[in-house]
């Protein structure tokens, strides 16, 4: 057989073999002996993604807490905060001032206001949400201290630019140099007005009231809003540094969570806190003190206790209030919005 016939041979065997793979291959899958899962076990395997935790932006930012206006929210440190207290008429503080500047921007705050004078005017604004409140936010130009203007109020039409919020009138006001227009500068500080205005919560404690989901302890040395649900356990104990004046102490459980508001509080606590913030409530100095779950800086999304030291320790080493709220179980991070309604509440009498 010469090589032209050989090769045409060796192309037929070659074809034949390829069919008889063929039909024995059909044949095997006709009879269910090839799986399709066979098929897929051939296939690579993808592996899931790893997935990056969100962070917050408002992390490690400070925090202002104003319980007679009923206003808490927090900033960031880079920011300069000033506060004028305002007047006391017949036992209420109206016209309390807040200033939060940096280098040449400013956000202007008035809580409670009264005497407002001028002309109200009408404003172009969007719609928008402040702590579940709708209001609008407006944009102007200040053609006398060549500055802009952002700015928050309840109405767009014959308004001075203000909004009311359980029956008190708020003036939130962000400016800065007209020259920052259509710049990365205006971008970012709209940016940072935004993420500041979305930690405001606003609080009526005024009428004895409570948030949703919170009831009132209201005792002879302190009132305080709890979260609704806890078992309450309340003991008084005396006190050295003052026999007239015994302590209290409010005890709030759950399955997972322990609260402790105590009065008149001697002691301290152990291990390195991630997060530690001198603020103010009712204009008494307060420490904030918060421990994670990782126990050192900075704080990791799981949260296991918080304090709040409310007053200065006298010579007796005795704190005036302190709210403790910890994690008795492992899971989810304490509820820093609880943490912030309670403390946003306290009154000590």
């Amino acid at each position: 057989m010469d090589r032209k016939h050989k090769g045409f041979t060796h192309i037929l065997v070659l074809i034949l073999i390829i069919l008889g793979i063929g039909v024995l291959g059909y044949f095997f899958w006709q009879k269910g002996y090839i799986k399709p899962n066979f098929l897929k076990s051939l296939l690579p395997v993808s592996q899931n993604p790893t997935t990056t935790p969100t962070l917050n932006p408002t992390d490690g930012w400070k925090t202002y807490i104003n319980n007679i206006q009923g206003i808490t929210f927090k900033y960031p440190p880079s920011w300069n905060l000033e506060e004028k207290a305002g007047e006391v008429n017949k036992g209420i503080t109206y016209n309390t001032q807040l200033i939060l500047s940096k280098e040449n921007v400013k956000i202007s705050m008035y809580l409670n206001m009264i005497g407002i004078g001028g002309m109200g005017k009408d404003y172009e604004g969007t719609r928008y949400l402040l702590d579940g409140n709708q209001v609008y936010k407006y944009k102007v130009e200040n053609s006398f201290d060549n500055t802009v203007s952002i700015g928050l109020t309840d109405t767009l039409k014959n308004n001075l630019g203000v909004l009311q919020i359980n029956s008190k009138t708020y003036s939130i006001t962000l400016n800065y140099p007209a020259e920052f227009k259509n710049t990365t500068e205006e971008i970012e500080l709209e940016k940072e007005f935004d993420q500041i205005l979305s930690t405001f919560k606003f609080t009526d404690i005024t009428t004895g009231k409570c948030p949703q989901g919170f009831e009132l302890y209201d005792g002879t040395q302190l009132s305080i809003c709890y979260p609704s649900g806890m078992t309450k356990e309340i003991a008084t104990f005396n006190s050295t540094d003052n026999p007239s004046r015994p302590g209290v102490s409010l005890r709030l459980t759950n399955s997972n969570e322990l609260i402790s508001v105590m009065s008149v509080f001697s002691g301290g606590w152990g291990g390195d806190t991630c997060y530690n913030e001198k603020t103010k409530v009712r204009g008494v100095s307060t420490d904030i003190l918060k421990w994670d779950e990782d126990g050192t800086p900075p704080c990791s999304s799981v949260m296991t206790h918080f304090v709040a030291v409310v007053g200065e320790r006298n010579e007796s080493n005795i704190f005036p209030v302190v709210i403790d709220y910890q994690r008795t179980k492992g899971g989810d991070s304490l509820d820093e919005v609880k943490f912030t309604n309670m403390l946003n509440s306290l009154v000590i009498k």
